[in-house]
């Protein structure tokens, strides 16, 4: 069932259980293990290819962040007909514009991380792959500034903010804070969690809304800032470095425009020189 749904999840699952039952033969409890299972029987793991193009990008970010001309504030009317939460919508926002993960990074940013200076710097305590690459520092764009000064403008003076949370308040010290944390859940339990952590029903009702018809995985927002930085720069280096990921990782985030390849096309053209006919021999 696991496989069906997520090969990688599930390859992952036997490779931990294949170590568990290493342990167990060690140990004497059983002299086989179950787990002993040829990599051809594995499930078949396929690379993610998908990202926003420039114009759903453009709409995607038209929706997730509008703000009142006059306040700078989020514009309230904007999330309450569309029934949006503006938290949700500011994380993938911010998610878009950094292209930092989910649960390990972007949910849980503090407002004491981030660092003004040229440029200002996001300074996290880890990433998930900070104990190989070492990097958790990253610049943050002019975009990401901006959604982090609205979520600012927002929440002062304003108890009617979703992000404005008194300061003995936990949440007060997170950029996306949850309405969930303290209160009693669906399951009958109080959230432990002060920040958002799971958007991807604003995800996928953003799509919606923008007209983006295929179902994108929400995990399409690093992706999309990743291959958007390629574009940008031609570096893969420089995708490494955003990505806080190595060069051969990044390699499999960031993918290059039909754009980028008609050109490369083309210009592969100009460079090959068609056949000269044949002379013909007198």
């Amino acid at each position: 069932v696991v496989g069906s749904r997520s090969p990688l999840l599930a390859n992952r699952l036997v490779a931990y259980l294949k170590m568990f039952f290493n342990w167990a033969i060690n140990e004497g409890y059983i002299k086989e293990n179950p787990c002993k299972i040829p990599q051809s029987k594995l499930f078949e793991e396929h690379e993610y290819l998908d990202f926003l193009r420039a114009d759903e990008l453009e709409r995607v970010n038209n929706i997730l962040l509008v703000k009142d001309d006059r306040s700078g504030r989020l514009l309230k009317s904007h999330y309450e007909q569309h029934e949006l939460n503006p938290v949700s919508c500011c994380l993938i926002a911010f998610q878009l514009a950094t292209g930092r993960r989910t649960r390990s990074e972007a949910s849980k940013v503090q407002w004491g991380m981030i660092i003004h200076g040229t440029p200002p710097m996001l300074k996290l305590k880890q990433t998930k792959t900070s104990k190989k690459n070492k990097n958790t520092v990253f610049a943050l764009g002019d975009r990401a500034m901006e959604i982090l000064t609205t979520i600012t403008r927002d929440k002062l003076n304003n108890e009617d903010s979703k992000f404005f949370y008194p300061p003995n308040d936990i949440r007060s010290r997170y950029i996306f804070p949850s309405k969930d944390y303290g209160r009693v859940l669906a399951n009958k339990e109080k959230g432990k969690t002060p920040y958002v952590v799971d958007v991807r029903k604003t995800w996928w009702k953003i799509l919606s809304l923008a007209g983006v018809d295929r179902k994108l995985k929400h995990y399409a927002t690093r992706h999309t800032h990743l291959s958007w930085t390629l574009e940008a720069t031609g570096n893969i280096k420089s995708v490494a470095e955003v990505g806080g990921v190595s060069e051969t990782t990044a390699l499999g985030y960031a993918k290059q425009s039909k754009k980028v390849v008609r050109k490369t096309l083309k210009d592969m053209q100009n460079v090959i020189k068609p056949p000269q006919p044949l002379k013909e021999v007198v």
